[in-house]
């Protein structure tokens, strides 16, 4: 038997603890836990952040970081013409379709994509073969016959597809970007199963055969002119997803019944159990769906239609997804206060408690490292719904609630009262430092923009959108204002805007309006979105979703554990991969903060096992 020596060329080492820097195939013995420990190949899911829509037997193309779904059954007939993208990192809404359909199958990428056939609500079959271009659909060649719940694989140029219904059919076309051509029968007529590969070089993976339920476990593979039988897979579905090549390929979920979250890879003869789904579900979407080391599920039926993301990746690699988790309470539960600063070093300070013993404005301070919230110096002047920047040990606080007009800056210990107040007196978003600080916006639905130079305050160019309560990110030069309510009366903004330093621009639209004071984080070109409330009556519901913002549109990110509004936030001095939201309105005025982490990855070492 072949040495690591053999294989590597080098001795296993010795090392009293684990390399800092990991290298897949290293190996080396731990002499201290008295272990065997190697990098090896990880397979697992993590979970992505939401769509948009929830929903099922849709078509998707593309790839784990680009990837569109098109069509398929939502909580509303509307949905069949949805269509929504992926960027690796979150959901953005897409051009829709043409004409709405279900149970339609996809391939090619995103920028070259084409959905194929599908059921034409109430109960048509659709022949029609739309291409993507990332932008807009056109009228590709129609398909020979008005077909749905097919096997599809392949590219925009060179795609393939195979079986569906109505009836079980056991043909096969191939497309070429304009026509398509009759390819060879599969041997076993199928629906609602999965495929993988190309033109020349396809897998089908199991299926309906027939009704109640006719479920089959059954593996063909197509050379370009025929299909020949392959092993099965370990257990029959249908309703499975797939991508890959025909001699590496990952199929995922499905149904027997009843619902399943396995996933096997098949290396052109066998198939291996792999990593399961985190949640159970079928009819995902179908179509070319990344690579068999780094797939994406997306969507699907669990009981009911799903807006779940996953991400399959197999590497050296361990990846942690996205996520809120709880941080340390604040001392004192409160809300309309404003916070800078990272999310290990930061600062909340104002505010207001309610409703016991009535609104009472709060001048306390609290900084936080990352661990616990401690007692500072309390400002001057009581306030909430001010404005601040800054870092934790200089800070900048401004404008707020009475109205007040009033600028005081921090040092780490104490604050100082400033002879530059605010030109207009307000309750205000800000943003910036203590020598550069942007205040915009306010609750009577002002779109007037201040700048600060660390003496005084100077009138720049207006909002374009008159708005209070809004979410802020960035600097001075580059900022962003986002949502709130909109001039004249309460209305939910959905909007954004850019400034320069100058003016204001219009930015992308928000996936979902929202006011009071949502949280934000990040620079122009990278933000975050979290929080705030959704109804333009009071009361209403305070939202968890999250977005981000690339510098020119939304798309979705996890969303927070509890939905809240009115909290202190790191604004521009927070990441919009290491976010920070404290204290705030849920149902009630809350001391809770939630710390926001993007996904990572990291290679990481295993103990070996020895004979």
């Amino acid at each position: 038997m072949a040495t690591y020596q053999d294989i590597k060329g080098l001795r296993v080492k010795y090392l009293p603890a684990d390399p800092s820097t990991l290298v897949g195939g290293d190996v080396w013995y731990n002499s201290t836990t008295g272990t065997v420990k190697g990098v090896v190949n990880i397979a697992a899911w993590a979970a992505g952040a939401a769509m948009i829509t929830g929903r099922s037997h849709g078509a998707g193309f593309g790839t784990q970081t680009a990837l569109a779904f098109a069509g398929g059954i939502g909580p509303s007939a509307p949905t069949y013409l949805f269509v929504e993208e992926y960027n690796g990192s979150g959901w953005s809404e897409g051009e829709a379709l043409p004409a709405g359909r279900y149970n339609i199958n996809g391939f090619g990428t995103q920028t070259a994509g084409v959905a194929v056939g599908g059921r034409t609500p109430p109960n048509g079959y659709a022949d029609t073969a739309y291409e993507y271009d990332g932008t807009n659909w056109t009228d590709g060649g129609a398909y020979p016959k008005g077909i749905e719940r097919t096997f599809s694989c392949g590219t925009q140029t060179a795609g393939l597809v195979a079986g569906g219904a109505p009836g079980t059919t056991d043909t096969t076309f191939t497309y070429n970007g304009s026509s398509w051509a009759a390819g060879g029968s599969l041997n076993t007529a199928r629906v609602e199963g999965a495929a993988a590969g190309t033109t020349t070089a396809a897998v089908a993976f199991c299926g309906g055969t027939g009704p109640n339920p006719g479920v089959t476990a059954l593996t063909e593979e197509y050379d370009g002119s025929s299909w020949t039988a392959g092993n099965a897979m370990p257990i029959s579905l249908y309703g499975n997803s797939a991508t890959g090549t025909q001699t590496a390929a990952l199929s995922f979920g499905g149904r027997t019944p009843p619902i399943k979250a396995n996933s096997f890879t098949y290396d052109g003869t066998n198939f291996t159990a792999s990593a399961n789904l985190g949640t159970a579900r079928y009819t995902l979407a179908n179509g070319t769906l990344g690579s068999s080391t780094a797939a994406i599920g997306a969507g699907g039926y669990i009981g009911g239609r799903s807006a779940l993301t996953e991400e399959f990746n197999s590497s050296t690699d361990a990846v942690t997804a996205a996520a809120w988790a709880s941080g340390e309470n604040v001392n004192t539960a409160r809300y309309s206060l404003a916070g800078t600063g990272s999310q290990t070093a930061a600062l909340a300070f104002g505010g207001f408690t309610y409703p016991s013993p009535g609104v009472v404005q709060k001048a306390l301070t609290e900084s936080y490292d990352g661990t616990s919230w401690t007692e500072e110096g309390d400002l001057n002047t009581a306030r909430s719904s001010l404005g601040g920047g800054g870092t934790s040990t200089a800070a900048i606080a401004f404008g707020g609630g009475g109205p007040n007009a009033q600028t005081e800056t921090f040092d780490g210990t104490s604050w100082t009262e400033e002879s530059g107040d605010l030109i207009t007196a307000r309750e205000v978003t800000g943003l910036g430092t203590n020598t550069a600080a942007l205040a915009f916006g306010s609750q009577t639905q002002q779109g007037l923009t201040e700048e600060y130079d660390g003496t005084s305050w100077t009138e720049s160019g207006d909002l374009n959108t008159g708005r209070g309560g809004s979410g802020g990110a960035g600097t001075q030069t580059a900022g962003l204002a986002f949502g709130g309510n909109k001039s004249p009366s309460v209305t939910l903004a959905d909007n954004t805007e850019e400034y320069d330093g100058t003016s204001w621009a219009a930015g992308g639209t928000l996936i979902a309006a929202r006011r009071d004071f949502l949280g934000g984080a990040g620079i122009q070109t990278n933000a975050l979105a979290f929080g705030g409330n959704i109804s333009a009556v009071a009361g209403k519901p305070n939202t968890t979703a999250t977005e981000g913002y690339d510098g020119t549109s939304w798309s979705t990110r996890p969303s927070m554990v509890t939905g809240k509004r009115s909290s202190a936030t790191g604004q521009g001095q927070a990441t919009a991969t290491a976010a920070w939201g404290a204290a705030g309105y849920s149902t009630a005025q809350t001391n809770a903060t939630e710390e926001y982490t993007g996904e990572t990855s990291a290679a990481t070492a295993s103990t070996l096992t020895t004979s």
